[in-house]
């Protein structure tokens, strides 16, 4: 046997040096070493000087076999099986590829659990036709060659992840997760937290997971989901719940935890493993770490997300199917385990989970059901008592019982907080109790085999029907919705009898009704003087501390308390900064210190209620602060002005020492005695949208968007990113740029099907991806929030660095379709040196995009700059992109973001007609102070920096 010298080439360099990088070589959660092996095969592919990679490492590898009849084979037909190709290469085996192509012939049989009968023939064949060995093989021939195959080839086949798909079993898995940890378990089955990189992900899992879509330091961007792991022995309970998701997939009303996929492993302790959508926390945990809804809309809001677990057991006893043939089916189904833990909150809205007992029957109204939790389980489920079932045969009604006795617990929640939460239960436990003790000595004893359940084996408890007298005594005025949810399951949920339950259908329609009255009672409380309207001076300040607070609720002492809600940024986003404060403690704290500890948290619903809702403030702000009269006119409703009641605009609406200044869009200018507020055409715009965009409550759960038919014809089958500059000279125009922003999306999001996208400058926080219907506006106000607060005095706006990354992704994607940039930025761009970088890069991505395309229709691609702010040198530098782009094709336009037609902020970079189109801004009043900053019009400063630009040098 002749030994092959080992290859030394650079191509061959080149080859290794990529099996090293981090594009290609990962590491999971456990350290194990797997290859992402698409970028291995897009190396192969890819040409240098005309020739493919793969050729040139073939020619290389074959070179030394000059002593038998044995050629390379030719590129095409190694990139049949380019992996295969490349474990061998890596072996310093490349020129066997033939010989192991002739048994291993795609990556399916590459991924076999078992290939030895495949290695027999290869050896067979590589001792007839002598294949040279390289060294390090010489002393265990070729067998030891086949044994080095098998153990390196795992790493390459590492477990695939395809939305409801179904992976192959490997002896030898291994998880691409860099982030594995479990969150929750039971007798079962036991549920992971897990991360993976967005690029390892299948196309279609990462359009679903994309909303999920985080930024780790080390790893990048991630996707998160939960892996829900069978014990062996629990393969029936594995089947039931695949099953069961699998059906109630095809209907997208019901408000389920996703069913993403599944996979199997060969060994350990779980065989059989689904891949769910990611629950931030279950019901229980919700309760624990927020306080209750106050205000009546955030009970609103909090009963009527809740309420859509009733609409889906609706779904799910009537579950609709289709056969093969498209025939539509209906199913009787039972979910037969429905509790706090079992309700996941998924971006804010509650869902329906863990199918692990559920059944789903065509014909019957009874059925056979195993598991479940007593403790929230009907009488009849008890095992005990005169109404237990011969047989475990029930009636859909279980289901109506335990969401009877969810709404129970719940309802003690709103009503009197997380404490009486965990005392509703010590009395329930104290009934039972002294049930059992009544009974003592009996061959039969009174009671349920629970501890706390809500019945005594065989009707509802005393103590429960009693414990909803004591809430009813206990409501909020205000809270015209729990003493209605607790008379529904006093009188038609909580019954011995499972014949008298409500009917899941008859549910979805009382919990409609009771949302309705509620609406109608609120209304007439205050028309009837009862009720008063809440202050906006109050609301303003609840949500401020309510966005400062931690995000799960916390013990902290006065002094950090008041560091807390004097500096919200401490919080952050999720609360993460308050490790800051924590730090600070000492082990032993004063006594008085230790008797001040109260519990900060969130409120259930605050901020996406007042958010959402529209405050008004008066044309006119109070003289309070400045001659001491009184401010009643500030509640004076037909005095009142309509503006946005956002994080940004909060300190500004809570001072009492006369105006900031500030820009035009939410500024009051003084001058003299008398006030005039600025309105821009995007104040106009946003209030407008605003109104069209507010819910509705009787149509609550129907997502109906208005669309801007004008716009529509131009967005049709467009893309839209933004990209906002986060760079600390932005932060004076920051409540603009941010009204800006939600104008521009609340009119382009309904046309983008796609969903859209928000990008920024600086770092890679509040990124978002694909955001869709109501959310829109939600989602990007509280990315804006987030990076306000994350913006950093050191780190300086590169454009070109922010704008090649885009540009990068899209020609990556082939360019398929259309897309435009809006970038709300001051010009400023002081994070590079080359002030000529963006010029370059467009002129670069134009002539790239011409090579993909060859007969680029004009403005497939465009860019749109939305200008703030008035430093000369920075407009200079956008009104040169916009008209003296020495380029083949016109595709930027740059606009200031107060001009008169907001159009023209979205349509200026798409047409040419609003390209050359020159706007005229916002008036600015008369009397604006002199030491007032105001923005001004285009028409002055762009023409002054355009003739400007034809007699000085370039910026």
């Amino acid at each position: 046997m002749a030994v092959l010298p080992p290859i030394t080439n650079d191509i061959y360099a080149e080859f290794r040096d990529l099996l090293r990088s981090p594009q290609v070589c990962r590491f999971n959660f456990e350290q194990q070493k797997f290859y992402h092996t698409a970028n291995i095969e897009s190396w192969l592919s890819r040409k240098q000087g005309g020739v493919r990679n793969v050729t040139t490492l073939a020619g290389q590898v074959y070179k030394f076999h000059k002593d038998s009849h044995a050629f390379a084979p030719s590129s095409d037909n190694i990139l049949k099986n380019p992996i295969l190709f490349s474990i061998l290469v890596e072996m310093e085996c490349g020129h066997m590829f033939d010989v192991f192509s002739r048994s291993i012939t795609s990556s399916e049989t590459l991924s076999s659990p078992i290939l030895s009968g495949h290695y027999e023939s290869i050896d067979a064949h590589l001792r007839t036709e002598s294949i040279r060995l390289p060294k390090r093989y010489k002393a265990g021939g070729y067998s030891e060659v086949i044994r080095a195959f098998e153990q390196n080839r795992w790493a390459y086949v590492s477990l695939p992840l395809r939305y409801q798909g179904q992976a192959t079993s490997y002896p030898r898995t291994i998880l691409p997760f860099f982030y594995m940890e479990e969150i929750n378990g039971g007798g079962t089955a036991v549920v992971y937290h897990c991360k993976i990189q967005v690029d390892l992900v299948g196309p279609e899992l990462k359009k679903v997971l994309e909303p999920s879509m985080k930024n780790d330091p080390e790893h990048g961007a991630y996707l998160e989901f939960a892996v829900k792991s069978y014990f062996k022995g629990h393969e029936y309970v594995y089947r039931e719940e695949s099953n069961a998701f699998k059906g109630i997939m095809e209907q997208d009303d019901l408000t389920v935890v996703r069913y993403l996929g599944e996979y199997h492993t060969t060994n350990g302790d779980h065989l059989h493993h689904i891949l769910l959508e990611l629950g931030e926390k279950d019901l229980e945990e919700y309760m624990w770490e927020r306080f209750p809804p106050v205000l009546y809309q955030e009970i609103f809001a909090f009963w009527a997300n809740l309420f859509k677990v009733g609409f889906t057991l609706d779904g799910i006893h009537q579950l609709k199917r289709k056969d093969e043939g498209g025939n539509r089916q209906i199913f009787k189904g039972w979910h037969g385990d429905i509790k706090p833990d079992n309700i996941l909150s998924v971006r804010g809205q509650f869902k329906l989970a863990d199918f692990g007992f559920a059944r789903f029957e065509q014909d019957g109204d009874k059925t056979e059901l195993m598991g479940g939790t007593r403790t929230f389980g009907a009488p009849e489920r008890d095992g005990s008592g005169s109404s237990a079932d011969a047989g475990n045969m029930h009636s859909q009604s279980i289901d109506t019982w335990s969401l009877g006795c969810v709404f129970s617990v719940v309802a003690t929640w709103v009503i009197l907080g997380p404490t009486s939460y965990q005392t509703y239960g010590f009395i329930r436990q104290g009934a039972i109790k002294t049930l059992r003790e009544h009974g003592r000595g009996l061959s039969h004893p009174p009671g349920p085999n629970c501890d706390d359940a809500f019945h005594d084996g065989s009707n509802v408890l005393r103590v429960v029907t009693d414990w909803h007298t004591h809430l009813r005594n206990s409501v909020r005025a205000s809270d015209t919705i729990s003493c209605q949810v607790l008379d529904l399951v006093d009188n038609e949920m909580l019954l011995s009898n499972p014949e008298r339950r409500l009917s899941a259908a008859e549910l979805k329609t009382r919990l409609k009704t009771i949302l309705a009255k509620a609406e109608s009672d609120y209304d007439t409380l205050v028309k009837d003087g009862k009720l008063a309207k809440e202050s906006k001076r109050i609301q303003k300040a609840l949500l401020k501390f309510d966005e400062a607070a931690p995000q799960s609720a916390q013990s902290l002492s006065q002094t950090e308390a008041k560091y807390l809600f004097t500096h919200p940024s401490a919080a952050g986003h999720s609360g993460r900064g308050l490790s800051a404060i924590h730090k600070s403690r000492t082990n032993r704290v004063q006594k008085s210190e230790a008797l001040n500890r109260i519990v900060y948290g969130k409120t259930a619903n605050r901020e996406e209620v007042l958010n959402t809702n529209r405050l008004k403030i008066p044309n006119t702000p109070s003289s309070h602060a400045t001659n001491g009269t009184s401010d009643k006119s500030y509640y004076a409703d037909e005095k009142e002005k309509a503006v946005d009641w956002s994080p940004g605009n909060i300190q500004q609406s809570l001072s009492f020492q006369g105006p900031k200044q500030s820009s035009p869009s939410s500024m009051s200018i003084y001058s003299g005695k008398s006030t005039q507020v600025v309105r821009t055409a995007i104040d106009e715009e946003y209030d407008k949208l605003n109104e069209q965009w507010k819910r509705n409550p009787w149509n609550l759960f129907i997502n109906k968007i208005p669309k801007d038919n004008f716009l529509q014809s131009f967005i049709m089958d467009r893309d839209i990113i933004f990209v906002v500059d986060n760079d600390p000279t932005m932060t004076p125009h920051w409540s603009d740029a941010k009204r800006t922003l939600l104008t521009l999306a609340m009119k382009i999001g309904p046309l983008d099907k796609d969903g859209l996208d928000l990008r920024y400058s600086c770092g890679n926080h509040g990124f978002l991806s694909n955001i869709k219907g109501y959310d829109i506006k939600s989602k990007f106000s509280a990315s804006m929030d987030e990076v306000e607060r994350r913006i950093h005095e050191g780190i300086r706006t590169d454009m070109c660095a922010a704008l090649s990354k885009v540009f990068d992704e899209y020609i990556d994607g082939d360019g398929k379709k259309r897309q435009t940039l809006i970038i709300l930025t001051n010009g400023k761009w002081e994070g590079s040196s080359n002030k000529r970088d963006v010029e370059d890069l467009i002129i670069k991505f134009i002539k790239r995009l011409e090579k993909i395309k060859d007969r680029m229709e004009d403005r497939w691609f465009s860019i749109q700059f939305v200008s703030f702010g008035d430093d000369e040198n920075a407009l200079k530098r956008l009104a040169f992109l916009d008209d003296e782009l020495e380029a083949r094709k016109d595709i930027v336009d740059a606009k200031p973001w107060n001009c008169q037609d907001v159009n023209e902020l979205i349509l200026g970079s798409i047409t040419q007609g609003g390209d050359d189109k020159t706007p005229v801004t916002s008036p600015v009043s008369k009397s604006v102070s002199p030491n007032i900053n105001t923005t001004p019009t285009r028409e002055g400063r762009f023409t002054r920096i355009k003739n400007s630009l034809k007699r000085s040098e370039p910026f």
